[in-house]
């Protein structure tokens, strides 16, 4: 069920009205029910894998907890985060692995000898299992005590708002709000609203009409001049910002319609003047879960290798994002180039090098530098693909810049649209200034004085809802394209 569905939007109304109709003490069932009627939605099969973890991490960390010798809750730990983790190694990365090792016997001379399978995988299994084997380690940490009720403890693994492609949600936050008592309350409805509202264009109006030319070019890589493909990696850095901070911005406007409050997953990440903070605004959460459950370890294990020993964990740490995000060598070598350039950053810092004296509008074009860079590799079907994106770009930039001084700018555009991109000019031209509105907006928002403003100035609200709701309706692309994160 996607959240800019039809079904959706009958679905999100109804299940606020049975929560709020039911007693107190009983609306744990009723959001439990909810979110398994969501997410059995599309496939009823796919609620082996949640059941599967939920009753993992709920047994093994009560046997934790309990357990009074130390190997033996380390041994406990162990094997829940591999039982948590089998069925995204079976049916996500089944096929890379045995595709890469039966490449490697052919060049001794040896078949495939592994069975082909192909898996439909379950949506959001990488996000529910993390955040359950977030909650397994924090328990054997000591840093929490073990839900004793499982509907509270279900909920807490399978809340539907955030199950699919998260924020992932700590124990400490989110189980004490599911426990405690809710009420009806304006501010949770206007708030929930309008998060609900914001995200919902930020999808439909300019993800999906992003996607459009990002997925015409990147579909047929050998037929497009290297700005055009520069552009469509341009439009694909803000599309699946728009994408992937819309689905955060419903699901915690979903949540707030329950009283529930999520986490901000993203902070305004193309503001930043470093990759290293870059990643302290973009998916929060995951680099949150990261940096406490994989860096932390790794770099406490190499802490007598100093800086080697921070720059190891790094990459180590952000290779396995990229496999995270996707069993290929594109995210592979996506989390490589973050892994080495956070690995820079952090070496400039530990030998003292002054940045303050670079203006701004350098840092902010190195940022988008590493990104366009790495997002190639994260949005193309193929290594090969990749290469031969980043050589007709590096090739084609000097072949435009001297159209655009030497012949104008339409002839720089004829050059730019080639065999053409999916798009017309008019709706090209459009893109870009939805993308630079949004920024704009975004920027006006930041200001403290402005939210005053705006939150205290009812005319102003409203007509800024009557606005979006407009683009909505008679700009947005509804063609119920899914969210890039659901891959994931």
């Amino acid at each position: 069920m996607l959240f800019t569905s039809l079904s959706f939007l009958v679905f999100l109304p109804i299940c606020v009205f049975v929560f709020y109709s039911t007693v107190d003490k009983y609306r744990s069932f009723t959001l439990l029910t909810g979110s398994v009627v969501f997410y059995s939605w599309i496939n009823p099969l796919n609620l082996f894998f949640l059941l599967k973890v939920i009753v993992i991490n709920y047994f093994f960390s009560l046997q934790i907890h309990s357990a009074k010798d130390s190997h033996q809750k380390k041994y406990l730990l162990i094997l829940s985060i591999l039982l948590n983790f089998s069925s995204l190694l079976v049916v996500k990365y089944y096929s890379f692995i045995t595709e890469n090792i039966a490449a490697t016997l052919s060049i001794i001379g040896i078949s495939n000898p592994f069975p082909e399978f192909s898996f439909i995988i379950p949506i959001g299994l990488s996000f529910f299992s993390f955040q359950a084997s977030g909650y397994t380690i924090d328990v054997y940490l000591g840093k929490i005590k073990p839900e004793k009720n499982i509907i509270i403890f279900s909920n807490y693994i399978s809340f539907f708002p955030q199950l699919i492609a998260g924020p992932i949600e700590r124990a400490k936050n989110l189980i004490p709000q599911i426990k405690s008592p809710k009420y009806l309350s304006y501010e949770n409805m206007s708030i929930g609203f309008r998060l609900i509202v914001w995200g919902v264009f930020k999808k439909i109006v300019i993800a999906d009409r992003l996607a459009i030319l990002v997925n015409t070019v990147y579909n047929d890589v050998e037929n497009f001049s290297g700005m055009t493909l520069l552009i469509a990696t341009l439009f694909f850095i803000f599309q699946i910002y728009c994408d992937f901070s819309a689905y955060t911005d419903i699901a915690r406007g979903a949540a707030r319609l329950f009283g529930i409050v999520l986490i901000k997953n993203f902070d305004y990440p193309y503001i930043s003047k470093s990759i290293t903070e870059y990643w302290k605004r973009w998916h929060i959460s995951l680099t949150s879960w990261l940096t406490d459950y994989i860096y932390v370890p790794i770099a406490l294990n190499k802490r007598a290798l100093g800086i080697f020993g921070i720059i190891q964990s790094m990459i180590i740490t952000f290779l396995i994002s990229g496999l995270w995000h996707g069993a290929g060598w594109t995210f592979i070598i996506w989390g490589l180039i973050h892994g080495l350039v956070l690995s820079v950053e952090i070496g400039f810092k530990k030998l003292q090098f002054k940045t303050e004296a670079i203006p701004d509008i350098f840092k902010t074009f190195y940022v988008f530098f590493i990104l366009i860079i790495s997002n190639i590799f994260f949005r193309a079907i193929s290594v090969n693909d990749a290469f031969v994106i980043i050589q007709k770009i590096v090739l084609d930039i000097p072949i435009f810049v001297s159209l655009l001084l030497n012949e104008g700018i339409l002839m720089a555009w004829k050059f730019i649209k080639g065999v053409g991109i999916g798009m017309t000019s008019v709706e090209v031209i459009f893109s870009i200034f939805l993308i630079i509105g949004l920024e704009i907006v975004q920027m006006i928002y930041r200001f403290n004085k402005f939210k005053l403003f705006y939150f205290n100035n009812t005319p102003t609200r409203i007509i800024s809802y009557f606005l979006i709701l407009f683009f909505i309706l008679f700009l947005g692309v509804f063609e119920e394209e899914s969210f890039i994160y659901f891959q994931f």
